[in-house]
């Protein structure tokens, strides 16, 4: 009981105690990822908090495949659709072309594949996709051919939940090629 009581009334060994108690506590949760899902709440509130809406640049045209387009074509859409959007777009005059839709593996139509990976080589203004899971920390890249034929690689990361946070800052692999770009 006297250590207890002397314990207690000495306030600085208290005070440290009870401040290593907590630094142990909260490297716990750290390391155990428990408090992630308070830091993006808190961090979703300072966005909304400072975010102001802007519409993009008039220059700037985003296509995208909504609803409307997935009750009209199959998915996944027939790589040959993808080949004349990429030349409509380029014939419109595009200075460059954001292509996010991850194609890693032959569509099983060689023809289309090689008329795609002609069609992004000639193009020279067209970014791919490289998809970083960050839940199965695992990296997608397109196909070689098309990798190669492009003017580079996006970052397109895939979280959790599906909201952007934050980016790894590493280089993926050790196949990077100095032409790829790898954009957050």
């Amino acid at each position: 009981m006297l250590f207890k009581e002397q314990f207690i009334k000495n306030t600085r060994v208290f005070s440290a105690f009870l401040g290593l108690l907590c630094a142990i506590l909260l490297c716990f949760f750290y390391f155990l990822k428990l408090l992630q899902p308070f830091d993006d709440f808190i961090q979703d509130r300072f966005f909304h908090l400072r975010w102001t809406q802007t519409k993009p640049h008039p220059d700037i045209l985003i296509v995208s495949i909504d609803g409307a387009t997935l009750r009209k074509y199959p998915w996944p859409i027939p790589r040959d659709y993808y080949i004349k959007v990429l030349q409509k777009l380029s014939a419109l005059g595009a200075k460059a072309i954001a292509f996010n839709i991850m194609i890693d593996s032959p569509s099983g139509k060689p023809t289309v594949d090689q008329e795609l990976i002609e069609s992004v080589k000639s193009l020279k203004n067209i970014v791919l996709p490289v998809f970083y899971d960050y839940s199965a920390e695992q990296i997608l890249t397109p196909l070689p051919e098309l990798k190669t034929g492009s003017n580079g690689l996006g970052n397109v990361a895939v979280y959790p939940d599906s909201v952007a946070r934050r980016i790894a800052s590493f280089v993926f692999n050790q196949e990077i090629h100095p032409h790829e770009l790898y954009l957050p």
